[in-house]
């Protein structure tokens, strides 16, 4: 029991810190007045996944804590040890009660390893959103900075061809001050 609780208080401990700061984070980007549209549409979603992680979590090691707590683990524990057989070596059968209390068990722990499974997932979309997000900012900076190289070459040639077009002063780089090529420094 001491085993179950040490592994769902912590539990429990991360949802509720993660929550609270996925909540902060959502007052935060509400308050903020110029957030480009997709940007506000990626940390809302973002602040939404987390905060429902944080909540799932915080269930997660409840159950967990419940299950023993309860004592539904130490029946369940009883019932697997070896039950003695009788006259002809037959194990006695198992009690509707004893039946009904396997099924619910077995739904509790499906329960809770769907919840887990369902917390991985929203962690996966969420670096899948993440991944997806930060490509697109990349692929627009890289264009910004593709296009302003590209501004710039054609400056330089531009400044280029009019230095050959007035006879110059011999390939000096006025654009640069003439400090380029001007001789030994």
């Amino acid at each position: 029991m001491v085993i179950a609780l040490l592994l769902a208080l912590p539990l429990m401990l991360l949802g509720l810190v993660s929550g609270w700061q996925q909540v902060r984070g959502l007052k935060a980007l509400y308050a903020r007045k110029l957030v480009p549209s997709d940007e506000f549409a990626y940390l809302r979603g973002r602040y939404r996944r987390r905060l429902v992680v944080g909540l799932l979590l915080v269930l997660i090691g409840g159950m967990i804590a419940g299950a023993f707590v309860s004592g539904m683990e130490a029946r369940a524990d009883e019932m697997g040890e070896k039950k003695p057989t009788d006259a002809d070596g037959e194990k006695p059968p198992i009690t509707p009660t004893e039946k009904q209390f396997l099924r619910w068990y077995g739904i509790y722990w499906m329960g809770v390893m769907a919840l887990t499974f369902f917390v991985i997932g929203l962690a996966m979309a969420d670096g899948i959103a993440t991944r997806r997000y930060w490509l697109k900012i990349y692929r627009e900076m890289r264009e910004e900075h593709n296009s302003q190289l590209r501004r710039d070459l054609a400056v330089y040639r531009q400044q280029k061809e009019q230095n050959r077009g007035s006879g110059g002063n011999g390939g000096s780089n006025e654009g640069y001050g003439g400090r380029l090529g001007s001789g030994p420094h």
